[in-house]
């Protein structure tokens, strides 16, 4: 099946993986799913920006024991109020 995902939260809810979510900016926090889809949907600014960026960090692993967890580090630009810049969309 073909899905075209329009931001990551899409992605993460289509998976067929477990996932958490962290943010890593100034200190290691856990990041509710619902904060980002209000962040990549421009609904609230990213609520911990470090150097004008937003630093994510996302731990996927398959529901069955067979597939290695995945650990993905992002960052991602910020406008002046904390939020995706419109071409960041």
């Amino acid at each position: 099946m073909n899905h075209n995902f329009l931001n990551l939260f899409e992605f993460l809810q289509h998976s067929e993986s477990e996932f958490k979510l962290f943010e890593l900016g100034r200190q290691i926090r856990s990041l509710d799913p619902i904060e980002l889809q209000r962040f990549e949907s421009s609904r609230q600014p990213w609520p911990w920006p470090y150097l004008q960026q937003a630093w994510l960090g996302l731990v996927f692993w398959g529901k069955n024991d067979n597939q290695a967890p995945q650990v993905w580090c992002m960052r991602f630009p910020l406008d002046e109020q904390g939020l995706l810049p419109p071409d960041q969309l």
